[in-house]
């Protein structure tokens, strides 16, 4: 219809504005457009032309240009609502058209970062399984090679690797400290404490000459025991000790090092009394000491037999019964008022302590006094 009327008049600003119109409402926003410029170069002082182009370039998403040709309408139509409220709506649509392609855009970047992100954690995962692999591989290698050489080597060789391993200070010699450190690689999760502790015993009870450690040929002695309660070969237990040394990530870490050569005299104090003990438990005087105190030959001695004991002793019954007293009190753990051999093997290395001695001195001494017939 408005093309028809354009053919008759084609200077008709109206028909042009209307159709343009039209054409934005059938969806053709561009003819629409086209229209309306020609409206406005018919006539500029037509304020609903700058309606229908403001229209058409908002349905064309030119936001810009539509606030452009609205506020040169308002130029001119100053007071025109009609022209301010498309303004509005047009400065709206903008900002708000703005934000939806800011957070397209930030959406966007942020799943594509994921996707690298995704990428770099599979490729890092792939690198690091390669190179635990890899290490696994060396390792293996490794313990093969030392499988290989072990079984070249003499025996004497293989004791010496084992005992180099241990004797971590180079000094020739294995203390506690170092002894506890091979025994936690072999027993992963024993804590510093557990593992001195059964250090501390197997160094009293294979040092010979009493220094608090071990040297090559007390250490010898150590391996030969403990391969027997293995039930195992020479060759096989030298070959499980220094696999345990090497490739065992238990032993001790920086601090309990630092522990130990704080604690190291109370170490050194700790294995020779540990030594002395196990020394008079097998001794046969200390037995016999235990049968001669028992004399109701129970098994155990209780209070009344230590007071007679100690009595034959100082021949002082009221310092005997005092002693006797406060060594139960001492040594009584379970609260008996009684003490087995061990209790009362520490009974006796206690008296001998206390008045300065061995013993080896005191033993003698009590076995004596002991036989003395008693006057009560």
């Amino acid at each position: 219809l408005y093309s028809k009327a354009i053919e008759l008049d084609d200077k008709n600003h109206v028909y042009y504005s209307n159709r343009s119109a039209a054409f934005l409402k059938s969806g053709d926003a561009n003819k629409a457009l086209s229209d309306a410029e020609v409206c406005l170069d018919l006539n500029s002082e037509f304020a609903k032309g700058y309606s229908r182009k403001a229209a058409a370039l908002f349905a064309l998403r030119k936001f810009t240009a539509a606030i452009e040709t609205l506020e040169e309408g308002l130029t001119k139509f100053p007071d025109n609502e009609d022209l301010k409220k498309e303004l509005e709506k047009a400065k709206s649509e903008k900002k708000m058209s703005g934000e939806r392609v800011r957070r397209s855009v930030v959406t966007t970047a942020a799943a594509q970062q994921e996707k690298k992100a995704r990428s770099e954690s599979v490729s890092d995962f792939v690198k690091v399984a390669r190179v635990g692999l890899e290490l696994q591989l060396y390792a293996l290698q490794a313990q093969l090679k030392i499988f290989n050489a072990l079984s070249e080597m003499t025996d004497e060789e293989k004791l010496e690797l084992i005992f180099s391993l241990l004797d971590k200070d180079k000094d020739g010699s294995i203390d506690a400290h170092e002894l506890a450190n091979g025994i936690r690689k072999r027993n992963e999760g024993m804590s510093f404490g557990e593992g001195l502790e059964r250090a501390i015993n197997l160094v009293a009870i294979f040092d010979d000459n009493r220094d608090a450690t071990l040297d090559r040929a007390e250490f010898k002695n150590f391996v030969d025991t403990a391969m027997d309660e293995m039930g195992a070969t020479f060759h096989e237990f030298c070959e499980f000790l220094i696999l345990q040394q090497v490739f065992s990530d238990g032993g001790n870490d920086m601090i309990d090092d630092l522990v130990g050569e704080v604690v190291a005299v109370q170490i050194t104090d700790a294995v020779k009394e540990r030594g002395e003990f196990f020394r008079a438990l097998e001794d046969d005087r200390m037995f016999n000491l235990f049968r001669m105190f028992d004399t109701d030959c129970s098994g155990s001695i209780d209070f009344k037999e230590v007071v007679y004991g100690l009595y034959k002793l100082s021949e002082d019954m009221e310092s005997s019964s005092k002693a006797a007293f406060d060594l139960l009190l001492m040594l009584d753990k379970d609260d008996t008022r009684e003490l087995g051999y061990e209790q009362f093997t520490k009974l006796i290395l206690n008296i001998a302590a206390a008045g300065d001695t061995t013993f080896e001195e005191i033993a003698d001494a009590l076995t004596i006094s002991v036989a003395k017939p008693t006057p009560l």
